[in-house]
């Protein structure tokens, strides 16, 4: 691997509480240790942007970006020697994890504002990584998650941003709290996937010789498709033994057969609608 840095310091001035900043760009060349076999590449973000694009090399290219800003000096050296990106790469999965205060033991997130830390820290990650990759991503505060030109088994999940992927092939789990989920396959779905978001429409284009199993939920939105549709049974409730009670319980969802039928797919959203839908030409 080969690193460079590029730092500066700017003072702010204005209304901000932040009024001192640092920016520091991380570029590297990270290799699997088994080029020829499978690959994953782990992002663990906080506040930022992803961005990931399939290309034809064997490397992982890295440019990261850090933002950090603190209330007065001090702060800023405090963020500079607490929040830490940290990359490994072991049994063929490389790893990108910003660690800090906020981070629990288990490795979830406890984060209680920057009014609390008195300092913020975002990094926005560009990374273009082999065609053929898994891909798990995670982000909170700050950023999209966009994914272009890659094959594999993905787990994409945006709390306060969106995400978006272009041009994708295999299948997995997408979710977006508070924004839209938009996907589009280049071919079709090959595994058992979910997409869901709260607050966020959920748009998925497919090939036109589409087809799946689907099981589809929505609250207070509509759902759209461009694929003859055929109802399947609903699932039996689950039954539970309560205080001597038997107790039924039902996710509410409902299933259709998209063309031939295929892999199960699971969608769902609260406030926003689906969308399932064929490739534009």
């Amino acid at each position: 691997m080969f690193a460079t840095a590029l730092l500066a310091f700017t003072l702010l001035f204005g209304a901000s509480d932040f009024k001192f900043e640092e920016r520091e760009d991380i570029k590297q060349t990270l290799r699997f240790s088994h080029p020829t076999q499978a690959k994953h590449v782990i992002v663990d973000n906080l506040n930022g942007a992803i961005t990931v694009t399939g290309y034809s090399g064997n490397e992982v290219q890295l440019l990261a970006k850090r933002l950090s800003r603190g209330r007065t000096q001090e702060k800023l050296v405090l963020a500079k020697q607490e929040v830490r990106l940290d990359i490994s790469e072991k049994s063929n999965v490389i790893k990108l994890y910003v660690d800090g205060p906020f981070r629990c033991k288990n490795g979830e997130t406890n984060y209680r504002g920057e009014r609390y830390y008195g300092y913020e820290v975002q990094f926005d990650f560009t990374l273009q990584v082999p065609y053929e990759t898994d891909l798990t991503l995670k982000t909170i505060n700050n950023g999209d998650l966009k994914v272009e030109n890659v094959a594999g088994e993905f787990n994409v999940d945006n709390i306060n941003g969106s995400v978006t992927m272009l041009g994708v092939a295999g299948g997995g789990h997408v979710y977006a709290l508070n924004e839209d989920v938009e996907v589009r396959f280049k071919k079709n779905p090959d595994r058992q996937s979910y997409f869901g978001s709260l607050n966020g429409d959920v748009r998925v284009s497919v090939p036109e010789d589409f087809g799946a199993t689907v099981r589809l939920k929505t609250f207070n939105g509509e759902i759209y498709t461009d694929f003859p549709t055929t109802y399947l049974a609903s699932r039996s409730p689950a039954r539970e033994r309560e205080n001597g009670k038997f107790v039924y319980r039902t996710d509410q969802a409902f299933g259709v057969r998209l063309g031939r039928g295929g892999p199960e797919l699971e969608f769902e959203n609260f406030n926003g609608d689906i969308f399932i839908m064929k490739n534009e030409d």
